[in-house]
């Protein structure tokens, strides 16, 4: 745990780093897949066959189809983040991340108290339920030379979700929850790494005070086994053995997503 003389400041979600990550007691953990999943092996895919069999657009029949596929050639030549976030969006939306009661939207401001101050964290794109309550983050690595820095930032958009969330309670006239578990997506490209963050009450309350908190937050994390691990970001979901196995992966991180709203 950080010691107490430790001066913290509060910080906007795009600023933490690894520093903010050991104050806070926060450790990530890799996982295999069945740690991770729960599951013995990832599961079939749902999704066109097109999409897993044609590396091309020109080559899907299709209309849907060959237009994700060029957004996904578009996206992995050009990562910028506008372009990701319209990818994720029509991607997620193909694999049905939404449904009647869960929509996807992007680009939404957090207020974050941390230190005593408020600040804000800015996810890329994000999902929601009908009340309003954030359900799972996905951020784009901003990152330029230290990516290791754009798990912190996408980890503090998900505290930032737990104080949102549980003021939605608040107003509604419901106590705070006290843990959420919300899932989140760190895209680097095409090329995506998925996190269970838990949240608890201990934990917001030691950001929003700037002090450590008594217990460790564990984040589990899964990167893909891509063929070629060594170019698993450039290369993202181009390759067809690549894209094969990380739609499995977006499938069975389907499961986590809350089946109820955070007001049940």
């Amino acid at each position: 745990m950080a010691s107490d003389r430790r001066i913290r400041t509060a910080k906007s979600g795009c600023y933490w780093t690894s520093a903010e990550l050991l104050d806070y007691s926060i450790t990530i953990l890799p996982c295999d897949v069945p740690t991770f999943f729960n599951i013995p092996s990832l599961p079939q895919i749902s999704v066109s066959s097109e999409f897993l069999t044609k590396e091309k657009g020109e080559d899907i029949d299709d209309d849907l189809i060959r237009d994700l596929t060029k957004l996904l050639y578009l996206t992995s030549s050009a990562p910028d983040e506008a372009t990701v976030d319209i990818f994720t969006v029509v991607f997620l939306s193909h694999l049905r991340y939404t449904s009647k009661k869960r929509y996807i939207s992007v680009q939404k401001d957090l207020p974050l108290i941390m230190c005593g101050e408020s600040t804000y964290a800015k996810p890329g794109v994000y999902l929601s339920d009908s009340s309003s309550s954030i359900l799972m983050l996905l951020q784009e690595d901003k990152t330029v030379k230290n990516t290791a820095d754009a798990i912190p930032q996408l980890i503090t958009e998900v505290i930032g979700a737990f104080q949102y969330n549980n003021g939605l309670r608040r107003k509604a006239k419901l106590p705070p929850l006290k843990e959420m578990i919300i899932p989140g997506i760190l895209m680097h490209g095409t090329a995506p790494e998925f996190y269970l963050i838990p949240v608890t009450e201990e934990l917001s309350k030691a950001v929003i005070l700037g002090r450590p908190p008594t217990i460790e937050t564990v984040v589990k994390e899964y990167i893909p086994e891509v063929p070629r691990m060594d170019m698993r970001t450039p290369e993202g979901m181009m390759p067809l053995d690549n894209r094969v196995i990380i739609v499995k992966c977006y499938e069975a991180f389907k499961r986590f997503i809350p089946a109820d709203s955070f007001f049940e």
